[in-house]
């Protein structure tokens, strides 16, 4: 598995994400970003790795 960078962040309600929650079939995950960690974990099925 390869490091994930995550996408830019926007505000709730701008142009880009301004019908993200008309959609109820969908589901929203929200995750903590950090700055400046670049660590990262994953779960597969031999156990935890760390990135």
């Amino acid at each position: 598995m390869s490091f994930k960078r995550y996408p830019e962040i926007e505000r709730l309600g701008s142009e880009d994400n301004k019908d993200i929650l008309l959609f109820p079939e969908d589901t929203l995950v929200i995750e903590e970003k950090v700055d400046g960690g670049n660590g990262s974990f994953w779960l597969e099925e031999d156990g935890i790795h760390f990135g």
